[in-house]
């Protein structure tokens, strides 16, 4: 099981109510990798939902419990993630019609991967994946998922447009005619951290391409749930 950060809504009894979850997978940088950073799990919280949480600015009403699990590999791997998401079905209040997966670079192909890779076998009601790729074995699968990608335009270590890049790849989800038609985000003059606006919802429809940011991404999430 991967080590954790796990938040909690307000008002959340281990005898109450079932709550949505998203499922966040960091990237590249905050593995658990001896040479690197030891075991430090602090590191988990330095970008994405838990950093918003670590410093105050995760709004309260939002009611998702938020589970940051720290890669102890060199990827997110599908069933390592899957065995995880039922390991925290099985402690916490947790409505399996709303799992949520979102990650950045490394993290965000974990998304592609695990949603791409499982099929009906996944957990992931939406994918919010950020600055990542994929590749065409995932596409069949990825239309059956509600997706909404994130990538600068400026990436040089993950390019949005070549090698199933995400502007590519909802490309080629979206031509097979996907039940919900997969939704992608490019941010002009950005380079690879296309995260910190996403996740602080930063709106401004005046340097995006593609599709418009002017919706709030965890109502987005919220629209959708796995039969």
């Amino acid at each position: 099981v991967y080590a954790h950060y796990i938040y909690t809504p307000s008002g959340y009894v281990e005898d109450g109510p079932q709550y949505p979850m998203i499922l966040f997978l960091h990237g590249w940088g905050p593995r658990q990798v001896s040479e690197e950073i030891g075991t430090d799990l602090t590191v988990v919280t330095s970008d994405g939902p838990p950093a918003l949480i670590e410093r105050n600015l995760w709004d309260p009403s939002f009611p998702f419990v938020v589970v940051s699990p720290q890669l102890e590999d060199t990827y997110w791997a599908n069933e390592d993630i899957h065995s995880f998401i039922e390991y925290i079905i099985d402690r916490y209040q947790i409505n399996t019609q709303r799992i949520y997966l979102t990650g950045l670079s490394l993290g965000g192909g974990g998304c592609w991967y695990y949603a791409g890779g499982m099929g009906d076998e996944s957990y992931a009601a939406a994918i919010i994946p950020i600055s990542a790729r994929g590749e065409q074995s995932l596409v069949h699968n990825l239309t059956k998922v509600p997706i909404w990608a994130f990538h600068g335009e400026k990436d040089t270590t993950v390019d949005p447009i070549s090698n199933y890049g995400s502007v590519s790849l909802v490309s080629a989800i979206n031509a097979e005619s996907p039940k919900v038609r997969a939704k992608v985000s490019m941010f002009l003059n950005v380079g690879h951290n296309a995260w910190d606006r996403t996740y602080k919802n930063v709106f401004s429809t005046n340097d995006v391409r593609y599709d418009p940011f002017k919706t709030n991404i965890y109502d987005w999430l919220l629209q959708y749930k796995k039969e």
